[in-house]
């Protein structure tokens, strides 16, 4: 349903290629059963799924158009992580400008493994996944490291902050490493990206242009991009869609 390709480049790199032109009835089924869980948390009590599809719907109104491609994208890539075995430790609301940050677009665990995703997106069919990803990739590195210090921003403690949510599924060894890591990142004990298990994201929308990945190509220059990359473990996850236009359709459903 997500036109998946599957790369394992080694014991510790995995690509994932989606090609999504048009949303099946297997894939909207999907979206009812998990936008709500998404948005709320696992944990939170039954919602209704038509006040939710409103709280996203009043969430993106007022956005730029590069930001509703950003929102829709990201929702897209915690869908496919979901239905792939991800547990979600954070909340797809109150997103980066609301009161309760996220620290890093998500933040997983599988087979007792923490993961960091971050997302990147773009509508300008010039620009390739490769580049994305790159930019992902430097985001989470920033964040992890650093590497920006004037922002005053300590994105473990909004990590932490999501994870402790009632909505969430709770999970003490989470808790945990992530307060250690708020406390040392306050302290300036920083961690380096090298220990840590990620996935950058990339989605590009192509419109009336639109192609499905080449696998072989795609993965080739991937390999070039990632060739200096610092990680424990690598998923990346790379994005062809065609336009937010039926995700939009479907939240005004």
């Amino acid at each position: 349903m997500f036109g998946l390709t599957r790369k394992d480049i080694s014991d510790s790199v995995v690509f994932y290629f989606l090609n999504i032109e048009n949303y099946s009835k297997e894939f909207i089924q999907l979206m009812d059963s998990e936008i709500c869980k998404i948005w709320n948390g696992d944990e939170e009590q039954e919602s209704d799924i038509t006040l939710v599809k409103l709280q996203i719907k009043n969430f993106i109104k007022n956005k730029n158009e590069k930001q509703k491609h950003g929102i829709v994208a990201e929702f897209i890539c915690h869908l496919f992580l979901r239905s792939i075995d991800y547990k979600q430790h954070f909340l797809f609301q109150n997103l980066e400008e609301a009161s309760l940050k996220k620290g890093f677009d998500g933040l997983y665990k599988k087979d007792e493994e923490m993961w960091l995703f971050e997302s990147k997106s773009t509508h300008n069919n010039n620009t390739s996944h490769e580049i994305k990803i790159n930019e992902a990739y430097t985001d989470l590195k920033a964040k992890i490291e650093n590497i920006n210090p004037d922002t005053g921003y300590n994105p473990w403690r909004n990590a932490y902050n999501h994870a402790n949510s009632r909505s969430v599924h709770y999970d003490q060894s989470i808790l945990t490493t992530l307060r250690k890591l708020s406390d040392q990142y306050s302290q300036n004990e920083l961690a380096k990206i090298c220990d840590f298990n990620i996935m950058p994201g990339s989605t590009i929308y192509w419109g009336d242009n639109w192609i499905e990945i080449n696998a072989e190509t795609l993965s080739g220059k991937l390999q070039e991009t990632i060739s200096e990359y610092e990680y424990n473990k690598l998923n990346v996850i790379c994005v062809n869609k065609k336009d937010i236009n039926q995700f939009i359709e479907y939240i005004n459903g």
